[in-house]
Order: structure tokens, then sequence, then C-alpha cells
């Protein structure tokens, strides 16, 4: 089967000297709030990227929220291949296709339709590749899939410095803003304002991560240990470590706003009107969901998260067999198999077995 490839015209200049970075200027007036997701995909991608590639290109997709601020949540990663004339090849149908499966699985969940904002690149400076990509997103919106509109009206280019080439873990994101000064019409990367953006369900993920990281630093897993399956009570033990110490924090900050009420009904302190109105909004906004609905949405959260634990320790084990050196494919016996995937009898997963 034959592959379509977008070919950037990105051949080194001979003159042109390629800034090294830019200085954030107070246009325009655009905000970005990038997520953890796209973030940990970036870095898994660089981690994971072919062999002889310097550095991974990929979409970033989101929204709008708020006026000017742009809502950064997912990414993917973009086939590429540079030639030997430095031209930089872009498979179109595999874009195409990581597109239509984010829109497919964005859509399933009822959130906010997300959309082509921008693209990134791993490293610490700009090349002469980043006006060349950064121009394919903006003139072949057939294929990139990026379609302006106000206020984004120019592809963001977010910059990850992967391996800190630059001393510290930089990421920055630029947008193209063209200049007036010549004659003839030229543009320069600029700067934009970025925040780190974590929602309460990120965070009980990155708490959980760093909980695993710091058990991995100290108590490191041995390959036979990776092989073992786990029981489904430990895998649901280790998801809920996270949600409990989050229900740990709301349950002590629902206990401060008790005490202070009770305080202020006695007579004991003096009332704050500002901190009523505040309490007063937050209890006229928590809305309270139908039981059959939140059982049904706790169900399916269940069976995803049981998954992902499952492939995680699949993966886990894969790797543990690659460094002892042992080569060839897994041979999975079928009670082990069986095991292994039960958690997912629910669900809509096709397994390979020799």
């Amino acid at each position: 089967m034959s592959r379509r490839v977008s070919t950037l015209a990105a051949a080194r200049p001979k003159s042109a000297c390629v800034p090294k970075n830019f200085d954030l200027l107070p246009f325009p007036s655009l905000r970005v709030r990038l997520h953890p997701v796209p973030l940990m995909t970036i870095l898994d991608a660089y981690i994971r990227r072919d062999e002889g590639q310097e550095n991974v290109i990929g979409t970033l997709l989101g929204s709008c929220s708020d006026g000017n601020v742009i809502d950064v949540t997912d990414c993917f990663v973009d086939r590429h291949s540079l030639t030997g004339e430095g031209l930089l090849q872009i498979i179109k149908d595999h874009h195409e296709s990581m597109f239509e499966l984010k829109q497919q699985a964005n859509g399933g969940n009822g959130g906010v339709r997300e959309v082509v904002v921008g693209w990134f690149c791993t490293g610490s400076e700009m090349t002469e590749l980043t006006c060349a990509v950064h121009g394919w997103f903006k003139q072949f919106s057939s294929v990139s899939k990026f379609f302006p509109q106000p206020p984004l009206t120019e592809p963001i280019h977010l910059m990850v410095d992967a391996i800190m080439e630059s001393g510290s873990f930089a990421v920055k994101v630029y947008t193209q803003v063209q200049m007036t000064m010549a004659r003839e019409a030229c543009f320069q990367f600029h700067e934009l304002p970025l925040e780190l953006y974590a929602s309460p369900s990120d965070r009980i993920g990155l708490r959980l991560l760093q909980k695993v990281r710091m058990a991995n630093r100290s108590h490191p897993p041995k390959p036979e240990e990776l092989m073992e399956p786990a029981a489904d009570g430990v895998l649901l033990d280790e998801m809920g470590d996270g949600l409990s110490a989050e229900l740990e924090q709301l349950q002590e900050k629902l206990e401060i706003c008790a005490s202070y009420v009770r305080s202020v009904l006695n007579g004991e302190t003096e009332p704050d009107p500002e901190v009523g109105r505040f309490l007063s909004s937050a209890l006229s906004g928590a809305t309270e969901p139908e039981l059959e609905s939140f059982e049904q949405l706790c169900q399916n959260t269940l069976q995803d998260s049981l998954m992902a634990a499952h492939l995680a320790r699949l993966a886990k084990l894969q790797f543990a067999l690659t460094e002892e050196g042992i080569e060839g494919r897994l041979l999975v016996d079928s009670s082990d198999a069986q095991h292994l995937l039960k958690p997912l009898k629910h669900l809509r997963v096709v397994v390979a077995l020799d």
C-alpha cells in the first residue's frame, strides 16, 4: 500500500542565520495552558523515538477558553523523515488517521471538542526546519486540520527541551507574528505566556506516579517480580491510593469550613461576608448527579483503569525480558492469559495468542 507523504521545502539557507531565542513581547494577547497529558506524551515519544532520529515532532490538540486562553490537552506524534537534500517528509495518512482516532475517542466522553491548535518539537533552539513545519501546518489546512479562527489565527509552536540542553527542563511556546519593518513581509516567532495547569484528576495521577517513582528508587523491582501477575485486589489498591489521598484532603477542607460555620453560629467568630458569599456560591454550584449515571460512570472508569493497569504490567514484563537479553516472541500459557485478561472480559479487546 502506497503511503502519502507531505514534503516540506526546508533546504538549509546559505546566509540566513536562525535566531536562537526571542524575547517575550506584550503581543499577541494569547495565553497557553499546558496540561500534563501532552507533556508526558512528548517525553515518552522522545524516549521511544526511532534510532538515528534526533527529535520528534507532532500535533497539539486543545481548545480555546476564557477569550484568549489556549488549553493544550492532548497531542500525537507525526511520523516523518529527513531526506538527504534536507527536506522533511510528513506521512499524511498517519497524521489524518491519528487525528480521526483522537476525535472519535474525545467525542465519546462528552467533553469539549478538541481541535488542532499547533504543533510541538523537542529541542532547545529553533532550526531551519521550524519555519517549514510551521508553514505546513498553516498553509495546508486540509491536511494538517488547523483552521484559523479568532483568537487563534496562527498555530502555536511548543518546544520541549527533553534532554535539558539548556541546563534546565525548558518548556516554551511561540507564535508567528508578521513584521512590517521591511519592504517584504517577514515573520518572527514570539514567546507566549505559558502556564502548566493540572486539573484535580490530573493531580491524582501525578501523585500516584511520584509515589511509584519514589518506591522504585528505594526498592527497585526485580525482573522476576515483574513477571508475576498481580491479583485484582492489588491493582485496585494501587489505583485507589491517589483517589484516597484526594478524598482525605477534601474531607479536611470540609471540616475546616464546617468548624468555621459552627464558630460563627455560636458567636465565637465574627462573620466575614466575603467568606459567606464564597461558601454560598460553592454550595449552590455543586450539583448532585443521578445515581444510575454515577454508577455507570464509575463502572466505565474502573474498566478503563483495569485495562491500563494490565497493559502496563505486560509492558513491564516485555521490558524485563528485553533487558535480560531474551529474544523472540513471548508465548503466554492459556491459563496465564485468562488470568491477565480476566478484568477485561467486558471490553472489546482482541488478543492474538500463539
